[in-house]
Protein backbone atom coordinates (compact mmCIF):
# COMPACT_ATOMS: atom_id res chain seq x y z
CA UNK A 1 0.00 0.00 0.00
CA UNK A 2 1.59 3.19 -1.06
CA UNK A 3 2.21 6.37 1.39
CA UNK A 4 -1.20 8.29 0.10
CA UNK A 5 -3.03 5.60 0.98
CA UNK A 6 -2.03 5.15 4.37
CA UNK A 7 -2.23 8.48 5.31
CA UNK A 8 -5.80 8.10 4.40
CA UNK A 9 -6.65 4.91 6.47
CA UNK A 10 -4.92 6.60 9.26
CA UNK A 11 -6.35 10.56 8.77
CA UNK A 12 -9.46 10.71 7.16
CA UNK A 13 -11.43 7.40 9.10
CA UNK A 14 -10.45 8.47 12.48
CA UNK A 15 -11.94 11.88 11.33
CA UNK A 16 -14.67 10.47 9.59
CA UNK A 17 -15.31 8.66 12.51
CA UNK A 18 -15.57 11.84 14.70
CA UNK A 19 -17.81 13.68 12.53
CA UNK A 20 -20.63 10.87 12.79
CA UNK A 21 -19.98 10.63 16.38
CA UNK A 22 -20.75 14.81 16.86
CA UNK A 23 -23.64 14.03 14.88
CA UNK A 24 -25.09 11.46 16.99
CA UNK A 25 -24.59 13.61 19.81
CA UNK A 26 -25.77 16.75 18.60
CA UNK A 27 -28.97 14.61 17.14
CA UNK A 28 -29.48 13.27 20.60
CA UNK A 29 -29.02 16.94 22.35
CA UNK A 30 -31.62 18.30 20.09
CA UNK A 31 -34.27 15.92 20.97
CA UNK A 32 -33.94 16.64 24.44
CA UNK A 33 -34.54 19.94 23.90
CA UNK A 34 -37.38 19.75 21.36
CA UNK A 35 -38.70 17.49 24.41
CA UNK A 36 -38.12 20.37 26.81
CA UNK A 37 -39.87 22.83 24.69
CA UNK A 38 -43.09 20.53 24.64
CA UNK A 39 -42.90 19.63 28.21
CA UNK A 40 -42.60 23.45 28.83
CA UNK A 41 -45.91 24.11 26.29
CA UNK A 42 -47.89 20.89 27.39
CA UNK A 43 -47.17 22.47 31.42
CA UNK A 44 -48.10 26.33 30.28
CA UNK A 45 -51.08 25.08 28.50
CA UNK A 46 -52.28 22.89 31.51
CA UNK A 47 -51.76 25.95 33.59
CA UNK A 48 -53.71 27.63 31.88
CA UNK A 49 -56.68 25.12 31.55
CA UNK A 50 -56.73 24.44 35.06
CA UNK A 51 -57.75 28.13 35.97
CA UNK A 52 -61.54 27.61 34.26
CA UNK A 53 -61.66 24.01 34.65
CA UNK A 54 -61.14 24.68 38.09
CA UNK A 55 -63.82 27.30 38.43
CA UNK A 56 -66.05 24.95 36.79
CA UNK A 57 -65.54 21.98 38.93
CA UNK A 58 -65.77 24.85 42.56
CA UNK A 59 -69.16 26.10 40.90
CA UNK A 60 -70.39 22.29 40.55
CA UNK A 61 -70.48 23.04 36.43
CA UNK A 62 -69.09 19.96 34.82
CA UNK A 63 -70.68 20.47 32.15
CA UNK A 64 -69.19 23.50 31.27
CA UNK A 65 -65.54 22.12 30.96
CA UNK A 66 -66.82 20.87 27.36
CA UNK A 67 -67.10 24.43 26.30
CA UNK A 68 -63.95 25.40 27.80
CA UNK A 69 -62.32 22.74 25.80
CA UNK A 70 -63.77 23.76 22.83
CA UNK A 71 -62.74 27.67 23.47
CA UNK A 72 -59.34 26.41 23.77
CA UNK A 73 -59.19 25.98 19.73
CA UNK A 74 -56.77 22.51 20.38
CA UNK A 75 -56.61 20.12 17.31
CA UNK A 76 -57.70 16.72 18.57
CA UNK A 77 -55.11 14.98 16.17
CA UNK A 78 -52.28 16.55 18.20
CA UNK A 79 -53.41 16.82 21.93
CA UNK A 80 -55.61 15.11 24.36
CA UNK A 81 -56.96 16.42 27.77
CA UNK A 82 -58.50 14.13 30.51
CA UNK A 83 -60.44 16.35 33.66
CA UNK A 84 -61.01 13.30 36.31
CA UNK A 85 -63.31 14.32 39.42
CA UNK A 86 -61.92 13.83 42.79
CA UNK A 87 -62.00 10.49 42.90
CA UNK A 88 -59.67 10.13 40.05
CA UNK A 89 -62.64 9.15 37.32
CA UNK A 90 -62.39 11.13 34.12
CA UNK A 91 -65.18 13.65 33.41
CA UNK A 92 -63.96 14.56 30.07
CA UNK A 93 -61.60 12.67 27.78
CA UNK A 94 -60.76 14.50 24.52
CA UNK A 95 -58.22 13.85 21.75
CA UNK A 96 -55.41 12.06 21.76
CA UNK A 97 -56.56 11.31 25.35
CA UNK A 98 -60.45 9.87 24.68
CA UNK A 99 -59.25 6.65 25.65
CA UNK A 100 -57.90 7.39 28.94
CA UNK A 101 -57.97 5.24 32.10
CA UNK A 102 -58.76 6.84 35.58
CA UNK A 103 -55.93 7.75 37.95
CA UNK A 104 -56.13 7.18 41.98
CA UNK A 105 -57.35 9.38 44.51
CA UNK A 106 -53.78 9.09 46.29
CA UNK A 107 -52.37 9.85 43.05
CA UNK A 108 -54.13 13.21 43.02
CA UNK A 109 -53.99 13.54 46.68
CA UNK A 110 -49.94 13.30 46.24
CA UNK A 111 -50.03 15.89 43.22
CA UNK A 112 -51.33 18.40 45.46
CA UNK A 113 -48.05 18.72 47.24
CA UNK A 114 -46.68 19.80 44.02
CA UNK A 115 -47.73 23.07 43.02
CA UNK A 116 -46.38 22.49 38.81
CA UNK A 117 -47.58 18.96 39.12
CA UNK A 118 -45.75 16.63 36.85
CA UNK A 119 -44.51 16.09 33.29
CA UNK A 120 -44.41 12.57 31.57
CA UNK A 121 -43.59 10.94 28.10
CA UNK A 122 -45.88 8.21 27.49
CA UNK A 123 -47.58 6.33 24.22
CA UNK A 124 -50.70 6.16 23.40
CA UNK A 125 -51.95 4.02 20.39
CA UNK A 126 -48.73 4.15 19.50
CA UNK A 127 -48.02 7.52 19.51
CA UNK A 128 -45.73 9.53 21.90
CA UNK A 129 -47.16 11.95 23.85
CA UNK A 130 -45.61 14.75 26.22
CA UNK A 131 -48.16 14.73 29.28
CA UNK A 132 -48.65 16.90 32.00
CA UNK A 133 -50.80 16.33 35.29
CA UNK A 134 -51.79 18.61 37.71
CA UNK A 135 -54.37 18.39 40.88
CA UNK A 136 -56.90 21.09 40.80
CA UNK A 137 -57.67 22.53 44.17
CA UNK A 138 -60.05 25.73 45.72
CA UNK A 139 -59.13 26.50 49.30
CA UNK A 140 -57.19 22.97 50.18
CA UNK A 141 -60.17 21.45 48.70
CA UNK A 142 -59.20 18.68 46.29
CA UNK A 143 -61.72 19.12 43.11
CA UNK A 144 -59.71 16.50 40.96
CA UNK A 145 -56.78 16.63 38.47
CA UNK A 146 -56.15 17.52 34.82
CA UNK A 147 -54.05 15.77 32.34
CA UNK A 148 -52.77 17.57 28.91
CA UNK A 149 -50.77 15.99 26.54
CA UNK A 150 -49.00 16.56 23.15
CA UNK A 151 -47.85 14.45 20.31
CA UNK A 152 -44.05 14.57 19.68
CA UNK A 153 -44.12 12.70 16.43
CA UNK A 154 -43.61 16.51 15.06
CA UNK A 155 -40.64 16.33 16.90
CA UNK A 156 -39.55 13.72 15.84
CA UNK A 157 -40.89 14.11 12.24
CA UNK A 158 -38.07 17.20 12.54
CA UNK A 159 -35.44 15.48 14.12
CA UNK A 160 -35.89 12.68 11.34
CA UNK A 161 -35.39 15.12 8.50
Amino acid sequence: MSLGGKLTLWVLLPILMLLIVYAAITLHREQQIHQGEVRESVERLANTLAISVTDALWRKRPAEISNIVDRSALDKKHFGLVVYDQEGHPILAWGLDAWARGVSRQELMALTSLPRGVGSVEQTSGIPLGSHLIALTADGELLGGLKVSESLEVVQAVLAH
